[in-house]
């Protein structure tokens, strides 16, 4: 299994076997640390999990920050290989 499916499936079992829910408001600090410092690091499968299954409004805007974050990636590696 992947990594990001592994924590996909590891906050649904939390959900479950608790009976909890995600506070998403405390990813909401880590999301925009990365967003003033690049080299800030969030699984990738965290950052997957939310952009697949966002649904609030909050959720959204850290799915909208994660592509925003991967974006930039992608045009810094473009630009390296074009060197």
């Amino acid at each position: 299994m992947c990594y990001s499916a592994m924590i996909e499936a590891d906050l649904r079992k939390l959900e479950k076997q608790f009976d909890a829910i995600v506070d998403w408001s405390s990813f909401d600090e880590a999301f925009s640390i990365r967003s003033k410092y690049p080299q800030a690091t969030i699984p990738a499968g965290l950052d997957s999990y939310i952009i697949q299954h966002a649904e609030t409004p909050l959720q959204k805007r850290l799915a909208k920050m994660a592509r925003v974050h991967y974006l930039a990636e992608i045009e810094n590696v473009s630009a390296k290989l074009k060197k």
